[in-house]
């Protein structure tokens, strides 16, 4: 089941995310993933990692060395907040919360390293941090046959009886994740969901042959339907037909009409900001903003990934080392051609950059500024305010105990500054006139980037009127 109206989530164990990065750029616009679930990122507190149309949410390991971690990648255009992450040798974890309708539901990367301890306290705990409905994916490293493995561990004991204390649920797919590289480990299920107050949601998880590493990714469909962030409104939505819009608005000016009361004034005033919403709405090209972009890679390079999912496929069925080297050498290969592909994307941005256009100093500005991810605030309950409402209302809670009104200690100056509040302004001339010629010349000074007033109307849109446009503005202006 995969609609337009399907939630993608993706899990993948990348054993190093920076190499990969290209590949799975190309995938979550490719199948149009929603959320990503990475683990095993060996991010430092030096990496950095960015991809288009996504918000990164990550948990470096403890010791800040490059292994283990874990990280959330959510679709920009969905209204979502972070919880807090959990970061020890044993577990490391990154929580993100997802708006849905009429509640909201948490999704968790989940990375236990192998060589570490893991007991149920640590697991109940995480579970409990992730609310009452959450989605957990990850590489749990516990083996159990409830979830397809072909035998129990401890590690795998321990999940269970977690699972089943908790009444928790799992989804896992129906064929190996993990593929060793020795000869003598067999394939089995790492990467699997835990999950908890969605068991009424429809859902289905499968093995993906795309991406490199020894653990193939899962794609889990369901059939929740997120929030997404409502868009600014504008009067341009999509390419704007500047030409056709001085035209339109050229025939919806009359410059013969009375402006002699202000109820004349008003109704000019209210009739014009008509006529230039309709002649921009008109004019421009309605875009769909709710998909993220679809990324035009070049065929050879298409041709490539089929050719390394098939090879891959091939290598998991024979397992010959012929097979695998093959493997290897395509994903070598492809990861070299999307290097070379990225770099020529990169360089063609950067020589059509310019100062005259100020492309240059949003760069510049873009590359230097850090966006950090806001994180929760604590309550003086010691509990955690993760929505934009609840911390709004904390931050309305301190600021209004700390800015109090100080006492009134002198009456008499008091009611001297009352006294001169209440006293009538002194009368000055009135305004100047001015020509049709000086309006062009205000606009032109106007900043692009400025947000619009109640009417919509932006400073690109000014600096498009025609000459009968400038001329009313004018007479509206003028006194009479």
């Amino acid at each position: 089941m995969n609609t337009s109206r399907s939630l993608l989530i993706l899990l993948w164990n990348c054993n190093g995310l920076t190499p990969h990065r290209n590949e799975l750029d190309v995938i979550l616009h490719d199948r149009r993933i929603d959320v990503a679930l990475l683990t095993e990122t060996h991010f430092t507190n030096r990496s950095h990692f960015y991809i288009p149309d996504y918000v990164t949410y990550r948990t470096d390991h403890p010791d800040c060395t490059a292994h283990g971690g874990t990280a959330v990648l959510v679709r920009r255009q969905l209204s979502q907040y972070a919880l807090p992450a959990l970061s020890s040798y044993s577990l490391q974890s990154t929580a993100v919360s997802i708006l849905f309708f009429p509640f909201s539901i948490s999704f968790a990367a989940v990375y236990c390293p192998p060589n570490q301890n893991l007991t149920e306290v640590q697991l109940t705990s995480l579970f409990h941090s992730l609310g009452p409905r959450f989605i957990s994916g990850g590489d749990y490293n516990c083996k159990h046959p409830l979830w397809g493995c072909r035998l129990a561990t401890p590690r795998g004991r321990t999940l269970h009886r977690v699972i089943t204390s908790q009444n928790y649920s799992f989804i896992s797919p129906d064929s190996p994740t993990y593929w060793p590289s020795h000869t003598n480990r067999l394939p089995d299920i790492l990467d699997f969901f835990v999950t908890s107050g969605i068991r009424s949601v429809y859902s289905a998880a499968h093995v993906l042959h795309d991406l490199s590493s020894d653990h193939s990714p899962v794609l889990l469909t369901t059939s929740l339907v997120p929030i997404e962030i409502p868009r600014p409104p504008t009067l341009t939505p999509g390419p704007t037909n500047w030409e056709s819009f001085r035209e339109t608005l050229n025939s919806q000016i009359d410059l013969h009409i009375s402006l002699k009361t202000p109820k004349e004034v008003d109704e000019a005033t209210q009739n014009f900001t008509e006529a230039v919403q309709k002649a921009a709405w008109a004019s421009s090209q309605v875009q769909n903003h709710l998909t993220t972009r679809h990324y035009n890679v070049p065929i050879h390079i298409r041709n490539l990934i089929s050719a390394k999912r098939r090879a891959r496929s091939k290598w998991q069925r024979s397992r010959y080392p012929s097979d695998r080297r093959h493997f290897e050498d395509l994903a070598r290969e492809l990861r070299n051609e999307l290097s070379i592909f990225r770099a020529a994307n990169y360089d063609t941005y950067v020589s059509s950059l310019s100062p005259k256009d100020q492309s240059l100093w949003t760069a510049t500005k873009r590359l230097l500024s850090y966006h950090s991810i806001p994180s929760p605030l604590l309550r003086q309950d010691n509990s955690w305010a993760r929505s934009d409402e609840e911390k709004a209302e904390v931050f309305h809670s301190h600021i209004s105990s700390i800015f109090q009104p100080f006492p009134d200690t002198d009456p008499v100056h008091t009611s001297q500054v009352y006294e001169f509040l209440d006293s009538p302004l002194p009368l000055g001339l009135p305004p100047r006139s001015f020509t049709p010629s000086e309006v062009p010349f205000i606009i032109s000074r106007l900043p692009n980037r400025k947000s619009p007033g109640y009417d919509l109307i932006t400073a690109p849109i000014l600096k498009h009127f025609p000459r009968r446009a400038l001329v009313f503005l004018t007479y509206i202006g003028n006194p009479s």
